[in-house]
């Protein structure tokens, strides 16, 4: 075993212990990438948590926001297991350490290796066929596990027949997908927590929408909608007539707001109700 093993925590050992046996790597390097593949599936798990059980007393924040955190958490732990990938194959090119399997192990390497990357191919073209979001999205995660999978045992296959050193480099290679591919993970959900705009199309859709939910409403004041995680927060103010009763602008506007939040790109609305739009000082204090 590499000294650098002892580097990290037991729980972190212990994960890449089984690795090993079940890959049959013989180091550290190869321990690291197939725990990175094996993970590779678990922030889909990660968007299906269910805070139904979780009190609203506890935490304000909206479930999706807090599924956007865990995937960036869980994203940049992946992303530093690629660099640590980067960082012992360096050290292995460096040393010219590499390990010598024998003809039954080469075969088992081959055999998981390759069952692996062929049921992934089947289950990725499976998961094609579906039109929800999440399916499809598992239909990547199975693409991004052919790859590495194919690109690792040809290394490996490569590093016992011809040079060694082809071992570490396609470690490189897969390393340097990972952290591409989960550095790309990482800003797409950063830019749902900052209040990103939505595109001007579904801005005008929102405001056609709005305009033709009640006869009543004479003007259409502010449409906004913004991410707040993985869906978008609205905000609208719309002018209905000054002499309206309050009971019946109430319903308006609560009906309005229940229509926008049934929009399944939307987490929560906002509808501000007034009798006027040029925004003159209201309950101005006497001087």
């Amino acid at each position: 075993m590499n000294p650098t093993f002892k580097q990290f925590p037991k729980e972190v050992r212990q994960m890449l212990e089984e690795c090993k046996k079940k890959h049959n790597a013989e180091d550290l390097q190869a321990a690291i990438a197939s725990f990175e593949v094996d993970q590779r599936g678990t922030v889909k798990k990660i968007k299906e948590i269910d805070f139904a059980s979780t009190s609203n007393n506890t935490f304000d924040t909206p479930p999706l926001e807090v599924k956007t955190n865990g995937i960036i958490v869980f994203a940049s732990i992946m992303g530093t297991l690629g660099f640590q990938v980067l960082i012992e194959s360096g050290r292995q090119l460096i040393t010219q350490e590499h390990a010598n399997f024998k003809l039954k192990q080469e075969l088992w390497m081959v055999g998981s290796m390759s069952s692996v990357a062929v049921v992934k191919f089947f289950l990725m073209l499976y998961c094609r066929t579906f039109k929800n979001e999440i399916v499809r999205a598992y239909a990547q995660d199975h693409f991004f596990d052919v790859i590495t999978n194919s690109v690792g045992l040809v290394a490996a296959l490569l590093a016992v027949r011809f040079k060694w050193w082809m071992d570490p480099v396609g470690a490189i290679l897969i390393a340097l997908y990972t952290i591409t591919t989960w550095a790309r993970t990482v800003l797409e959900n950063v830019g749902t927590l900052i209040g990103k705009s939505a595109p001007a199309e579904y801005l005008t859709k929102l405001t056609y929408l709005i305009w033709n939910h009640h006869e009543e409403i004479r003007h259409i004041d502010t449409v906004r909608a913004y991410t707040f995680g993985t869906h978008y927060f609205v905000e609208v103010d719309i002018v209905l007539p000054g002499d309206m009763p309050l009971s019946q602008a109430h319903d308006i506007g609560e009906s309005l707001q229940e229509k926008l939040e049934q929009l399944p790109e939307v987490e929560r609305a906002f509808v501000h109700v007034d009798f006027e739009f040029t925004h003159r000082p209201e309950h101005k204090a006497e001087v």
